[in-house]
C-alpha cells in the first residue's frame, strides 16, 4: 500500500574527511579507506503518488542535467530514476509515483550528490510504500549495484568505508564541526580522476585503523592531519583551480584543515565556530564571486 501524501527527504552531502586508495581489485574497482560525514547542506527529493513514474529536476542546478540525464527509463544515466527502477524491482512493488529532485549541490563535485539522491529514494520509496524497514546487509546488494557511495549515503551518518564502499563502520557520535565547502563551479567525474590516479602512481595506501570511539574534535582533528586525500594531487593535475580554492581557505583566519573531498573538486574546511566558518565563507565570496561557497556544519544533520 502506498502513501496518498507527498513525502519529502533530504539527501546530505558527502564529506570525505580523508581518503585513501588501498587497492585495486581484478574487476577495476578500487578499495578505499575513508572517514566520511555528511553536511547540512542538500539536495531534496519528493515523491508523490501517481499512477505512473515520472521524474522532474527543478533547483539551482537543473540546468545542468543533459538530455541523457533526464531520461527516465530504468537504465538511465540519471542515479535517480535507476534508483526508483531497481528498488520497484528489488521489493517487487509497482513504480507508481512521481519523484522531484530539487538540485542544490554542484554536479560531479566530490560531494556524492547523485548517491546521496539514489539513497534518498530507496529510502524514501521504503517509507513511500509503507513497507517494513529491512535491515541494511540485506539491502547492500541494490545499493551497491548503484554506485560504491550509495551505501553510506543510505546510511546518512559518521562512518569509516572500507573495501569498495560495502564495508561501513558507523559511528554513533562524532563531534560536529563548523565547516565551509567550496566548489570553482568545475565538474571532476570520478572515472577521470581515479584514471589520473592511476597514470601519477603504482604505489598504494596501507589501510588504516581508526578508534572505536571517535567523539573528541581534537581527537579527530589529530587524526585527519595524519591523513590526506590520495586523489587531491591527481584532480589538481585536472583542474588547476583546485589548488586555488585550498590554498585561499588555508588563508582564512582560524582554519584548521582544508583538503579537497572524494574524487574533487569540492573541497572543505574545518573551523573551531560558526562564527568563523561564516566569517571564512564571506571572505571566499567576496574574493571568488564566481565559486560556489557553503558554511554548513558537518555530523549535525538530521538525516530524514
Amino acid at each position: 500500500m502506498s502513501s496518498t501524501a507527498p513525502l519529502n527527504v533530504i539527501a546530505p552531502a558527502k564529506v570525505n574527511l580523508y581518503l585513501h586508495v588501498t587497492g585495486r581489485r581484478d574487476d577495476g574497482y578500487h578499495l578505499l579507506d575513508s572517514l566520511v560525514v555528511f553536511a547540512d547542506v542538500a539536495d531534496q527529493i519528493t515523491i508523490a503518488p501517481a499512477s505512473r513514474f515520472s521524474l522532474a529536476i527543478e533547483g539551482p542546478y537543473a540546468a545542468a542535467f543533459t538530455a541523457e540525464d533526464r531520461d527516465q527509463g530504468p537504465l538511465s544515466r540519471n542515479l535517480v530514476a535507476r534508483a526508483a527502477h531497481a528498488c520497484a524491482q528489488h521489493f517487487n512493488h509497482p513504480l507508481d509515483c512521481r519523484v522531484t529532485l530539487v538540485k542544490n549541490l554542484p554536479l560531479a563535485a566530490g560531494l556524492g550528490g547523485g548517491s546521496a539522491d539514489a539513497a534518498a529514494v530507496i529510502w524514501g520509496l521504503i517509507r513511500f510504500w509503507q513497507l517494513k524497514t529491512p535491515p541494511m546487509a540485506s539491502l547492500m546488494s541494490l545499493l551497491l549495484s548503484l554506485g560504491a557511495d550509495v551505501p553510506v549515503c543510505y546510511l546518512a551518518q559518521g562512518a569509516h568505508v572500507t573495501g569498495v564502499g560495502e564495508v561501513l563502520f558507523p559511528y554513533e557520535e562524532m563531534p560536529e564541526w563548523s565547516a565551509v565547502l567550496v566548489n570553482p563551479r568545475q565538474s571532476c567525474p570520478t572515472p577521470a580522476i581515479f584514471r589520473s590516479y592511476r597514470d601519477q602512481t603504482d604505489e598504494f595506501s596501507l589501510p588504516t585503523v581508526l578508534p572505536e570511539v571517535l567523539d573528541d574534535q581534537d581527537t579527530a582533528l589529530s587524526l585527519l592531519h595524519e591523513r590526506r586525500n590520495d586523489l587531491q594531487d591527481a584532480a589538481i593535475s585536472q583542474i588547476p583551480a583546485i589548488a586555488a580554492v585550498i590554498k585561499a581557505l588555508e588563508q582564512t583566519p582560524n582554519v584548521s584543515l582544508a583538503r579537497m573531498s572524494g574524487s574533487g573538486a569540492t573541497v572543505f574546511a574545518l573551523y573551531p565556530d560558526d562564527d568563523s566558518a561564516r566569517h571564512a565563507a564571506e571572505q571566499i565570496m567576496a574574493r571568488f564571486p564566481d565559486w560556489w561557497v557553503k558554511p554548513c556544519r558537518l555530523n549535525s544533520v538530521v538525516r530524514y
